[in-house]
C-alpha cells in the first residue's frame, strides 16, 4: 500500500511542477518583457512574479515532503 502512496505523491508533484512550468511560461515570461515600459504595471507585475514564485515554492514543499517520506517508506 505504501507503494501506491509513494507513486500517487510523485504523480502530484511532478505533475504540480509542469502545470506551473507552463503557467510561467506563458503569463510571467511575457510580462517579463514587456517590463519597463508602465510602472505601475512593472510594480503590479513584480507582485504577481513573486506571488507565482511563492505559490511554486510552498505548493512544492507541500506536495514534495509526502512524496519524498512516501519514497522512503516504500524502500
Amino acid at each position: 500500500m505504501h507503494h501506491f502512496w509513494a507513486r500517487f505523491f510523485w504523480f502530484l508533484f511532478v505533475l504540480f511542477n509542469a502545470c506551473m512550468l507552463l503557467m510561467a511560461l506563458f503569463t510571467v515570461m511575457p510580462m517579463v518583457t514587456q517590463w519597463g515600459d508602465v510602472p505601475d504595471i512593472d510594480r503590479m507585475h513584480s507582485k504577481l512574479l513573486s506571488a507565482n514564485i511563492e505559490l511554486w515554492a510552498w505548493g512544492d514543499i507541500i506536495i514534495g515532503m509526502p512524496a519524498i517520506l512516501q519514497y522512503l517508506r516504500s524502500k
